[in-house]
């Protein structure tokens, strides 16, 4: 039948496995094992970290972060590795917020809007009108956060109340 493969059998047999040839490929293998775990731990970073958005590729944000990523790989000799995730490709912002709680992912560039679901006082810059111009915004910023505690918690009804800006 051709193509079918006929095992060998006696001298033919003895001629394709002499000890020689046994033992020459077992002492390559042998090398090949010990050798290779160390070329394979000299290509894999050391550390790998993930950092998320939810901005186009193209967006300048993505395009510096991806010139950082690499001179992070450049200047830590290949141990630090910083993998970029734009466009929501880890999910949605609540999702990439309850991987970067859980440990999931490192870096993630959010709105203080979808953050505020956990820390209220992050909300305050989507008070609009709440102070009347920069320099009350600010006084009020320096004022409640720099106290040495917790700012209180914001309320849009009350955000001008809440950390006075008299004299500001």
């Amino acid at each position: 039948m051709p193509g079918s493969f006929e095992a060998p059998t006696g001298k033919a047999f003895a001629m394709l496995f002499t000890r020689r040839r046994i033992l020459s490929a077992g002492s390559t293998a042998v090398l090949a094992g010990v050798a290779a775990p160390h070329v394979a731990r000299a290509q894999r970073a050391e550390f790998t970290y993930k950092y998320a958005n939810n901005l186009p590729d193209t967006h300048p944000m993505n395009v510096r972060a991806r010139e950082m990523a690499e001179a992070l790989r450049t200047e830590s000799g290949g141990r630090f590795d910083l993998k970029i995730f734009p466009t929501s490709q880890l999910g949605s912002d609540t999702d990439t917020l309850s991987q970067l709680r859980n440990g999931g992912v490192e870096f993630f560039t959010m709105s203080p809007l979808i953050l505020s679901t956990l820390v209220p006082n992050a909300s305050i810059n989507g008070i609009g009108y709440a102070f009347p111009d920069y320099d009350k915004v600010w006084a009020a910023i320096r004022r409640c956060n720099g106290s040495g505690r917790p700012a209180p918690a914001v309320a849009p009804t009350s955000a001008a109340t809440s950390c006075s800006t008299a004299g500001a």
